[in-house]
């Protein structure tokens, strides 16, 4: 994976601290940090930060998680990160190109509306219900 994304002129960084690969986008004037890492001790998955566990409301993750277009809420070292688990040993490179592309748009959108509920809590945003 991490050949593949060189290959395509991303920076990509192997880091030792839990994580195989760590890729950094721009989404939309957002910066979107993916990583490729184990969860569970044995699969694989693509996860982007999106904030504090204590800044999401449970029952409500649990909703989103049946609304959101790609991937699912899940909690990683303190952190509510977007996961999306692969099948990397036979996923092609093109399709591996349009999920990290849908996965961090995905959560740019989550990170926006994070901020925009910690600026204004009674804003209406999409998914704007997950945050406290």
């Amino acid at each position: 994976m991490a050949a593949y994304l060189r290959g395509t002129g991303r920076a990509v960084t192997l880091a030792p601290d839990g994580e195989l690969a760590r890729c950094d986008y721009d989404r939309h004037g957002t910066p979107v940090v993916v990583t490729l890492r184990q969860f569970s001790g044995v699969s694989l998955a693509l996860s982007v930060p999106v904030c504090p566990l204590e800044r999401v409301r449970p029952r409500s993750a649990l909703v989103a998680n049946g609304e959101l277009p790609i991937g699912v809420l899940a909690v990683a070292e303190g952190q509510i990160v977007l996961r999306q688990t692969l099948p990397l040993a036979s996923l092609p490179a093109a399709v591996l190109e349009e999920t990290l592309g849908a996965l961090s748009d995905v959560a740019a959108q989550l990170l926006l509306v994070a901020a925009r509920v910690a600026d204004d809590p009674e804003r209406e945003t999409p998914y704007g219900y997950l945050f406290r």
